[in-house]
C-alpha cells in the first residue's frame, strides 16, 4: 500500500491544506488498475463540507480533515492536533493522510459491509504507524492527535474515533442520534484528553 500511495503520506514541514491532501489522494489512485473503485471528490448521495476552528487554547489551527466518495460509500477523516504539544498540526495531517490512504485502498476493492469495521480499525492503526515513522525520521517528539473516521453507506454509518470527537446524525425530522461519544474523564476540563493517537496509542479507539 505504501508503495502505491506513498505520495499521499507527504508530511512536510509545511503542512498541506486539506484540499491538497484530497488532491494528492485522487492523483495517486487515479492510475491504480488494482482498484475496483476509486476516490472521487463528490461523495455519491451526500453534500459534504469541512469546517474547523482553532479554538481558544492555541494560536494556530492544528486540525486536518478530508472527505471523499468511493463507489456508493462516503468517507470522512478528521484529526485535531494536541495543542499542548509542539507538533500537533503535523500529527493531525499525518494521521488523517495515512488513514485516508488506507481507507481509499481497501474500500477500492469493494469489501462487504461486514468488513467495514475492521477496515476502519486498521486505518486507525495505520495512522499510528505513520506517526511513529515520522516522529523517528524527523526526530519530532510531540506527535499526538485525535482521529475520527467514518464510512457512510446507503444503509449504515460506521465510525471509529480516539479522542474527544463526537459523531452525531441529524435526521430530516430533527432527531439527533449519537454514534460516538467523546472520550473524556468525568470532571476533567474540556480540553483534557482521555485518549489520543501518537507513536504510542494513549487509551483505546472506540
Amino acid at each position: 500500500i505504501s508503495a502505491q500511495l506513498s505520495a499521499t503520506h507527504d508530511c512536510r514541514n509545511v503542512v498541506p491544506t486539506p484540499a491538497e491532501t484530497v488532491v494528492g489522494l485522487l492523483r495517486n489512485t487515479s492510475d491504480n488498475s488494482d482498484l475496483q473503485a476509486k476516490p472521487s471528490i463528490c461523495p455519491v448521495g451526500f453534500r459534504v463540507g469541512l469546517s474547523t476552528d482553532k479554538g481558544a487554547y492555541r494560536s494556530n489551527n492544528q486540525d486536518h480533515g478530508v472527505v471523499f466518495g468511493i463507489g456508493v460509500r462516503s468517507v470522512g477523516a478528521v484529526g485535531d492536533g494536541v495543542a499542548s504539544l509542539p507538533f500537533g498540526a503535523d500529527a493531525s495531517c499525518c494521521a488523517v493522510t495515512a488513514a485516508a490512504s488506507h481507507l481509499a485502498y481497501y474500500l477500492g476493492h469493494d469489501p462487504t459491509e461486514k468488513e467495514l469495521p475492521e477496515i476502519l480499525h486498521q486505518a486507525m492503526l495505520s495512522a499510528s504507524h505513520a506517526l511513529t515513522a515520522k516522529a523517528l525520521r524527523e526526530k519530532k517528539h510531540g506527535m499526538r492527535t485525535t482521529l475520527a473516521l467514518i464510512i457512510a453507506t446507503p444503509q449504515n454509518y460506521y465510525a471509529e474515533s480516539i479522542g474527544d470527537s463526537k459523531f452525531v446524525v441529524v435526521r430530516k425530522d430533527g432527531k439527533v442520534e449519537v454514534l460516538v461519544e467523546p472520550q473524556r474523564e468525568p470532571g476533567a476540563p474540556l480540553n483534557y484528553l482521555a485518549a489520543s493517537l501518537g507513536p504510542v496509542i494513549d487509551g483505546r479507539p472506540q
